[in-house]
Order: C-alpha cells, then sequence, then structure tokens
C-alpha cells in the first residue's frame, strides 16, 4: 500500500474518536487499488442456431488501512461495478439475436442502468501483537476456495514459526458473488434439515468456516485447508509447489493438488424459478416434472509442469476431476479457487470447479513468449477434454490467443481471443469470446 495524503475524512473520525493527533494519524494512512475498462464479445452456434452479445464494463476498487496506535488498525474497501450481479445488469448492454423465421431476422436490444453500483465491500478492525493478526468485520475470505468474495466475520493469522503461517476464520452474511456455482436461481437448497425444511435457501446463506497451515521453504512451498459451508459440505485440499533456478535465466515449476468435498446429507439442490417449494423437490418450468438436481462427493486431482528460459515460457498440466456419472458436485465454492485451470470459457462453463456433472478431465497446454523491449508478452493456450454425465458423453476443447502490452508498472493492456467447442453424438456447440482489458493499479 501507498501513503495516501488525501484520506482526510477518513482519518478524521478517527483522530477524534481516539487520543492521536491529526498529524500522526494521517502518517499511518495507506491505500492502494486498480480502476479496469473491460469489453466483452460473445458468439455461440448450437446446431445452426447462432447468437451474438457484447457488453461494456467499467470496476474499480479503492483499499484504504490505517494506523490507530502500535497494535490496533482499520480499513474499508469501496467498489464500484458497472456490473451488479443482483440484476444481472452490465450498466450498458447490448443483445443482438438472429431468428430468421420472421420477417425481422435480427433483434439488438441495448440497455442501461447505473444505480446501485457504488458499494462500500470491507469494513474491518483489527488487532496485532508480535506474530498474531486478528480482523473482525467485513473483509475478503481468501480461503483456497474462494476467489475475491467478502463475508463478514473474524480471521486469525499467526506466523510464530518461521516460514508457517496459520489461519482461521468464521464468517456469516456472505457475499453473493457472481461467480458462485451453486448460487444461482436455479441450484442451491438446503431442504432435508429440520430447521430449514421448507425454505429456500441459497448456498451463500449458510456460515463458512475454515482453517489453513501454508508454508514456504525455498524452493518449496505447501498449503493445507479445511473449510465447512454449514449445511452444505465440507472441503480439503492439499497443494504441493516448487521453484527451482536451474539458471539466471531458466526456471523450472511444479504443482501438485488434491481437492475433495463431503456433501452434508441436508443439501440437495434444485431446478426452479418459481416462489413455491413442495417438499423436497421442485417443479421444473419447462418439463413440469418433478425433480431434484442431486449432489454428491468430489474429488479432484491436478498436476502441473512449467518451464521459463530467456523469456519462454511452457505450462502443461492435468485436471481429473468428478463425482457419480449421475450426480453433481463441487471443490471450490466462489470462482475456481486456487486450483489450478486452465482457458476462459470451459473453466466457467463444462469444467467449473464450483459446479460441474458426472466425471471429468482434460489436459492443457500453454506457450509464451515475453518481448521485452517492446513490453510484450503473447501466448496461446489450448486444452482437450471430455465430460460423462448420465450415459452422455461430451468432448470439449478450446484455443486461446492471448497478448499483454504493459508500458509501466502501473498500466496494462491484455487481450485474449478464445474458440470453444463441445460436441455430443446429437449436438454440437462452438462459442466464441473477444476480451480487452485496459488495467491502471495505484
Amino acid at each position: 500500500m501507498k501513503k495516501l495524503s488525501l484520506a482526510l475524512i477518513l482519518v478524521a473520525g478517527f483522530v477524534s474518536a481516539n487520543a492521536v493527533s491529526f498529524e500522526e494519524a494521517l502518517k499511518g494512512v495507506e491505500y492502494d487499488g486498480w480502476l479496469r475498462y473491460r469489453f466483452n464479445n460473445d458468439a455461440s452456434k448450437e446446431n445452426g442456431a447462432k447468437d451474438n452479445s457484447h457488453y461494456h464494463r467499467l470496476t474499480g476498487k479503492l483499499n484504504v488501512k490505517f494506523k490507530i496506535d502500535d497494535n490496533f488498525y482499520a480499513g474499508t474497501g469501496l467498489k464500484f461495478d458497472s456490473f451488479d450481479g443482483r440484476d444481472n445488469n452490465y450498466g450498458i448492454t447490448t443483445s443482438t439475436t438472429s431468428d430468421m423465421s420472421n420477417n425481422y431476422g435480427i433483434t439488438t436490444t441495448t440497455t442501461s442502468d447505473m444505480s446501485n453500483k457504488f458499494n462500500v465491500q470491507e469494513y474491518y478492525g483489527g488487532f496485532k501483537f508480535d506474530n498474531t493478526d486478528i480482523r473482525a468485520g467485513r473483509q475478503t475470505v481468501g480461503s483456497f476456495f474462494t476467489d475475491d468474495m467478502v463475508g463478514t466475520g473474524i480471521k486469525v493469522t499467526n506466523t510464530d514459526i518461521a516460514g508457517l503461517a496459520f489461519t482461521a476464520f468464521a464468517f456469516d452474511n456472505l457475499e453473493a458473488d457472481e461467480d458462485i456455482g451453486t448460487g444461482n436461481e436455479q441450484v442451491g437448497i438446503v431442504c432435508e434439515n429440520d430447521s430449514k425444511k421448507g425454505q429456500k435457501t441459497k448456498t451463500y446463506q449458510n456460515n463458512l468456516y475454515g482453517i489453513s497451515a501454508a508454508g514456504s521453504f525455498n524452493p518449496i512451498s505447501f498449503d493445507v485447508s479445511f473449510a465447512h459451508l454449514a449445511n452444505i459440505a465440507n472441503f480439503m485440499s492439499g497443494d504441493l509447489s516448487g521453484l527451482f533456478n536451474i539458471s539466471d535465466n531458466v526456471l523450472l515449476s511444479f504443482k501438485a493438488q488434491a481437492g475433495w468435498s463431503k456433501m452434508e446429507e441436508s443439501f440437495v439442490g434444485y431446478y426452479d424459478n418459481k416462489s413455491t417449494y413442495n417438499s423436497n423437490t421442485q417443479r421444473d418450468e419447462i418439463s413440469g416434472i418433478e425433480q431434484t438436481y442431486p449432489f454428491d462427493d468430489g474429488l479432484l486431482l491436478a498436476g502441473e509442469l512449467g518451464l521459463n528460459a530467456y523469456g519462454l515460457g511452457v505450462r502443461v498440466g492435468y485436471v481429473s476431476f468428478g463425482t457419480k456419472e449421475n450426480m453433481r458436485s463441487f471443490n471450490s465454492f466462489e470462482d475456481n479457487g486456487w486450483f489450478v485451470r486452465a482457458g476462459e470459457q470451459l473453466v466457467y462453463g463444462i469444467f467449473n470447479y464450483s459446479n460441474y456433472e458426472g466425471k471429468n478431465h482434460y489436459c492443457f497446454g500453454a506457450l509464451d513468449y515475453n518481448i521485452a523491449p517492446i513490453k510484450t508478452k503473447l501466448g496461446v493456450e489450448y486444452l482437450q477434454g471430455e465430460n460423462k454425465f448420465e450415459g452422455t458423453k461430451t468432448t470439449a476443447d478450446e484455443l486461446v490467443f492471448r497478448a499483454v502490452w504493459s508500458p509501466s508498472k502501473k498500466i496494462s493492456f491484455n487481450t485474449y481471443f478464445s474458440m470453444a467447442k463441445q460436441k455430443t453424438d446429437t449436438t454440437t456447440e462452438k462459442n466464441q469470446q473477444f476480451r480487452i482489458n485496459a488495467m491502471y493499479v495505484f
């Protein structure tokens, strides 16, 4: 974080509430943040039917942290996002559909809604004594099974042993993050627990508890984590990584991971957009047939090897994850957590670790080259795998071209073009995604 000389309003409140001078409080204020503009275009084709859509998205985050005295501190995080996951609106969205069965053929719809885009995402207070840090309030969860979601609770970190960090946390009021695979309108309910019977309870409406131990002993590092999502599931993971300096210009790396999830008996998913609830089943709006969305225990195994030499980077890996062939499961709670991943589209679709079907596996390879004189990196990535679910086999592959230009430490531009395909005996689905990000970090 950097020193912040303009955070006068935030400091003033704490100066008045604590016996410190204004000058002393100002010296302890630090900040960091980022601002990102994104353009995204998606095009899909399934059995001859085409669809196209694109959006513009502006996102920014400001984190402010200030010292109260030698042991106490406080902080807040302010966020702006033209996309609000609750109303599924990106601020300015244009959708184009093609249907040649009528006289119009192509229909374009544009919507604009910039309300409710500002959010005080974090607000917390902390106490630090020797090598123990205790932080309470609304903050980033920061577990192996989540990406950037926030919750309200307490987190304790201890680093008394050199090279080791032990963490324990307890959170409620979890963020309804858009990347929670089990958190949408169609999936996620506790229906067989007596205290929850008959209530529509989303997975993120339950408490999250966890512990972890992480170590770094050059060139080897590891992480062992456990988390309990009340009434839903238990998660365990192990990560072993290595980074070896072969020479000044050659680096060799490896990563091996395992993840396991154990579903609670009280958790059953469902298909439904209606407000009615009937016993432990739900009525599918399309077919009209009452059905559950069954989940079972899941296992994920992943490995990756990497080599960087004289600006050239190579990465290869394999991921296997699944449950019973007629069931669903998840090994991460929000996004894909810290598990090995590849590609851009399939990892949020058929190969999404936060909500997947049956048995899955894929292998991947990536190649990139850093052109130092012009501060540009070019890369290509390919993955191929398959899914087996309820007697149907789906093959999938994705090819991604990437480019990154970083004219300074604070400014970067990156783009990718992804082509993904999924195929069964009866259907073929092709998707293309083009994205540009412009990022400023301060």
